[in-house]
């Protein structure tokens, strides 16, 4: 657990000022949108989950796996804090595209298993659940690399292929994570909140970014662009994730 910062320490930050006179209300929104994220997460996942498992055929979620792993079975019994399922159902939900069928529509469309949810059960969500839904459906992953840290707070990163910068709150990986490391992640932002749908359970070392920045190179030949977009990653989606 993070050391928690007296009111009269100095701000974590580095400026020479008291915690309470500089960062101390960013912490305590931050706090409070955080708590706020964590309840609408903690009871929108599980409802997300058992949708996915039992309301969507099987085969579409075994061949996604078989997708995802590059060919690997499906286990029978999926543990949801498994280093592959932390990714595999973020991706699965929010992310991958299926062909699938609403409640009234004869033809199966492409659309994520999240929307598909957020159709048949949208007026039994509350306000925070609705939020973070919409936020996260169709949120581009990507490979970051670690800026800095506030252990315990937050992790402030740069997308390396969209060669964007922001922070995210994240209380448990803030911990671990050094600078200069890169990950593999999606984040989403609800009322100027950003955080990590998804984040890969390992970290790849500094010495990984000039292959990152080749893989960015390929992927603007490619597209014959100058600038990397979320499009562009959801485009060049199975490229990024086997990286």
């Amino acid at each position: 657990m993070a050391k928690k910062i007296g009111r009269n320490e100095p701000c974590p930050c580095g400026s020479g000022r008291k915690y309470k006179a500089c960062c101390l209300s960013t912490a305590n929104n931050s706090e409070f949108q955080f708590r706020k994220s964590r309840r609408a997460h903690e009871s929108l996942a599980p409802k997300l989950q058992a949708f996915a498992l039992n309301d969507i055929d099987p085969d579409i979620v075994s061949g996604a796996w078989s997708e995802f792993t590059d060919g690997e079975a499906m286990p029978k019994q999926l543990a949801a804090d498994g280093p592959m399922s932390v990714l595999f159902l973020p991706w699965l939900l929010y992310n991958r595209l299926h062909d699938l069928k609403p409640k009234g529509i004869n033809k199966p469309v492409a659309m994520t298993i999240a929307e598909l949810f957020l159709v048949e059960h949208a007026e039994r969500l509350s306000v925070d659940e609705l939020e973070l839904l919409n936020s996260s459906i169709l949120c581009p992953f990507s490979l970051c690399e670690v800026v800095d840290t506030k252990p315990g707070m937050s992790i402030r990163l740069f997308d390396l292929l969209r060669r964007i910068e922001y922070e995210v709150v994240e209380r448990t990986s803030s911990t671990d994570l050094k600078s200069g490391e890169i990950i593999y992640c999606a984040s989403s932002q609800v009322r100027g909140f950003r955080s990590n749908v998804a984040t890969g359970p390992y970290a790849l070392r500094p010495t990984a970014k000039l292959d990152v920045l080749r893989l960015r190179k390929f992927i603007l030949d490619e597209i014959g662009k100058d600038r990397v977009t979320a499009g562009t990653l959801h485009e060049f989606e199975i490229d990024i994730r086997l990286f």
